[in-house]
């Protein structure tokens, strides 16, 4: 389904929701808005952040099993966690217990 959508196309064969420009649903019962993202079968929500459809990127996707991979700086007033990997290009990096304020 397309909600104004301009120029977006859905790919998948069942559920999925288009809103922006240029956007692609690639996959089943996925949610992209934005403009002009990368067609990805995996991801639950897109967020495009392309500039056409020759320049395609993604600004934020969520799989099924929550992950959230998002492009740029993530910020958050609070968070509360049990434990706390963060994934650099080159290392891992993992803590204990904490709570941020």
């Amino acid at each position: 389904m397309a909600i104004g959508a301009h120029g977006g196309k859905v790919e998948g064969r069942f559920a999925s929701v288009i809103m922006g420009q240029g956007t692609i649903a690639g996959g089943d019962k996925q949610l992209v808005i934005g403009n002009y993202n990368t067609s990805l079968s995996d991801k639950l929500f897109i967020i495009g952040g392309g500039s056409s459809d020759t320049s395609r990127t993604n600004a934020m996707t969520v799989d099924s099993s929550g992950n959230v991979d998002a492009k740029g700086k993530v910020k958050a007033q609070s968070i509360e966690t049990s434990a706390l990997t963060i994934t650099t290009d080159t290392s891992d990096i993992s803590m204990g217990a904490f709570t941020a304020q």
